[in-house]
């Protein structure tokens, strides 16, 4: 995966697809807008990575990946923190409770 990362660097010859949006007569080039924290993590691909990644994981992969896949946990968490950073594919809150949902249910 040589054109996939986390931080977007300027390349002159980038491989990274080209933002447009429709101008209501023709498409007009617009600027890369950076989006942090979502679903992707932040990865920005193009998609001959993608699919390299793809088979990687339909063929198993290596033990650095299937690290990703198991459960794990921090002493921090153990102890009882409630918040902290995710590390791998799928990251949930596990029925945890945010502290201002209860003020939000009075309201």
């Amino acid at each position: 995966m040589t054109n996939s990362n986390f931080i977007i660097p300027v390349k002159a010859n980038s491989v990274n697809a080209t933002p447009y949006e429709w101008s209501g007569t023709n498409y007009k080039q617009i600027p890369f807008l950076q989006i942090f924290g979502k679903g992707s993590g932040a990865l920005y691909s193009c998609a001959d990575d993608m699919a390299k990644f793809v088979m990687f994981m339909i063929n198993n992969g290596d033990a650095e990946i299937e690290q990703m896949e198991i459960p794990e946990s921090t002493p921090a968490a153990r102890s009882g923190l409630k918040t902290g950073y995710g590390k791998g594919i799928k990251v949930d809150f596990l029925n945890y409770k945010f502290p201002f949902m209860d003020t939000m249910e009075q309201v």
